[in-house]
């Protein structure tokens, strides 16, 4: 079954070469990949450099039933932005809709948005979004 833990660690893999670090005051390097939650939103946030997907679960998890069965609704936001000035999501975004169509058949991806700044905010220059659901029958 798909999990928001097997869409990271699956466009981890996709975008190894391209996303950049998350660099704590601890002096802690991470790859820049997260699934952000209401419970992570208040921890130390660390210095962005190059390409962040960002992974917000969505907390409408809807159950129905449907002929003795229930079926249960995921949803969520994938985004990447890019902190690096020289850079763009360009190639990133074809990487991440060819693994999520390739990994997860079944996902619908909806709700794209791109939002490119010609003047930074925050330091970050381009943002890319989708949101993406999927049905799955419990028996």
């Amino acid at each position: 079954m798909i999990s928001y833990i097997a869409i990271r660690d699956s466009l981890a893999i996709a975008l190894a070469d391209e996303l950049g670090t998350y660099e704590y005051s601890n002096g802690g390097v991470t790859v820049a990949i997260a699934i952000e939650t209401e419970a992570n939103k208040s921890v130390e946030k660390a210095t962005r450099t190059g390409l962040e997907l960002v992974i917000t679960p969505d907390s409408r998890r809807v159950v129905t039933q449907t002929h003795g069965s229930q079926l249960l609704l995921l949803y969520g936001r994938l985004t990447l932005r890019q902190w690096d000035s020289t850079k763009t999501t360009t190639a990133a975004i074809a990487i991440v809709l060819d693994a999520l169509q390739e990994e997860f058949p079944g996902l619908t991806v909806s709700g794209v948005e791109i939002d490119l700044r010609s003047e930074k905010l925050d330091d970050r220059l381009e943002e890319f979004s989708l949101e993406f659901s999927q049905a799955f029958l419990l028996q």
